[in-house]
């Protein structure tokens, strides 16, 4: 019984990240000055995640998350295997415009939500639902955090 309500509890989370990954790409779409196709705001969103755990856990950690989550995402999503993982200072993911040309644009949408969804909550399961909510609001203090994601209230 733990178990299969602790699996219920993950799927909800899961669930939780993904629209909070709809959230932020929306938002990178319209942060810009022009609007941004949605996979450059993915990777947008990607990279200043990633660049601000990497502050806390190395470049190599954030890589290794994202390489994982890559790894989790395609088996649902076949456009993502043209995904490639580049590890530069500047460079996260490469090839997510060119992955997603000629795929059905509500597969891009799902398919990106679920790898930020995922790589987000890959970053919960390492550091903590606590500490990625405090660094999703230093990068996005307007992000709508779920209650699943907020830090319970201090009493």
């Amino acid at each position: 019984m733990v178990h299969q309500s602790g699996r219920a509890h993950g799927v909800e989370q899961h669930e939780l990240h993904v629209e909070l990954a709809r959230w932020l790409i929306a938002h990178e779409m319209s942060a810009a000055g022009d609007m941004l196709a949605e996979p450059e705001a993915a990777e947008r969103a990607c990279r200043k995640l990633l660049d601000r755990l990497a502050r806390l856990i190395t470049p190599r950690g954030s890589q290794a998350l994202l390489s994982r989550a890559l790894y989790l995402a395609r088996a649902d999503f076949t456009f993502l295997r043209g995904i490639e993982h580049v590890s530069t200072a500047e460079t996260y993911v490469e090839g997510l415009a060119r992955s997603a040309d000629g795929t059905d644009p509500g597969q891009v949408h799902r398919g990106l939500t679920t790898l930020l969804g995922t790589l987000i909550g890959l970053v919960a399961l390492f550091v903590g639902e606590q500490l990625m909510t405090r660094m999703l609001l230093e990068i996005w203090p307007a992000a709508p955090l779920l209650k699943a994601t907020q830090p319970a209230a201090r009493r």
